[in-house]
């Protein structure tokens, strides 16, 4: 099977696991958990190596320790990189902080632009994924669109970025109506949108395609961390799109790698996903 390109952030999450629920103007005592190997790239990335994919990734990183011990977590655990671009001066940490109930709050440090350089022959990977801020990635996508499965992460705030398949999180979108999602997802995806993926936290996902709606509930597990689940739906949606499952069966699957790494105290998915792959 063709490889998968992630365009994503590959990130040093600094875990720190409060005693108590987040609150403004507390004062909170924690347990330093250290750091692990975390963001979008790796959360997603993971399983589809797992699951037997190549995966290769254009990412930016900084010019210190921390960057090269991430590069090295990547090219360990077979992540591979497509366009690495590096920019001078520290990468830096991002801090998680977790509660009890597995909720987190990230605080991430201001990072230089990252801009994407001309867009390369995207006919050889069998899907393309962009969750990133990156400049140039509207000119990336336009050129993947009849080239590959180009599949999105709606980023609030960010311009609109054309792809086949836009996923969501409905606590990331403004208040509005059900039936004006689908003109919205429109305006930030362009005329060759197929989907629309809304996830919503423990009521499962929606899927919508402007005329009918699939729902997939939530599947019920032991909530350990919610960091990187959102990333790994989008890696079991990938998955199954690949195989040409239905959509059913597509949001059914991207539920279930979600659910492993709820039920996983890391960002990355752990062996949880590892056995769901083996069913």
């Amino acid at each position: 099977m063709k490889p998968v390109l992630l365009v994503a952030n590959l990130n040093c999450d600094h875990a720190l696991s409060l005693q108590q629920a987040l609150a403004s103007g507390g004062r909170h005592q924690y347990q330093d958990s250290g750091r692990r190997l975390g963001g979008g790239a790796a959360n997603t990335g993971l399983g589809l190596v797992w699951a037997g994919y190549k995966v290769e990734l254009v990412t930016q990183l900084g010019s210190d320790a921390t960057a090269d011990w991430l590069l090295e977590q990547a090219q360990a655990n077979q992540l591979s990189p497509y366009q690495l671009i590096r920019h001078p001066g520290a990468h830096g940490e991002l801090l998680l902080l977790l509660e009890p109930n597995g909720e987190r709050s990230i605080i991430r440090p201001q990072r230089p632009e990252f801009t994407l350089p001309s867009p390369p022959d995207f006919s050889r990977w069998g899907a393309v994924y962009f969750n990133s801020l990156a400049v140039n990635q509207r000119h990336w996508s336009e050129a993947a669109l009849t080239q590959t499965q180009v599949v999105c992460q709606y980023i609030a705030h960010k311009s609109p970025s054309p792809c086949h398949y836009l996923i969501a999180s409905a606590s990331d979108l403004p208040e509005m109506a059900e039936d004006e999602l689908w003109s919205f997802a429109r305006q930030y995806a362009g005329e060759h949108l197929k989907g629309f993926v809304l996830t919503c936290g423990s009521k499962g996902a929606i899927w919508f395609d402007g005329n009918t709606q699939v729902c997939q509930p939530a599947l019920a597990c032991d909530v350990l961390d919610t960091t990187g689940a959102g990333d790994a739906f989008v890696g079991g949606f990938i998955h199954a799109l690949l195989a040409e499952k239905n959509r059913q069966q597509i949001l059914l699957e991207a539920c279930q790698w979600a659910c492993c790494a709820l039920q996983t105290a890391s960002s990355i998915p752990g062996d949880a996903l590892r056995n769901h792959l083996k069913l």
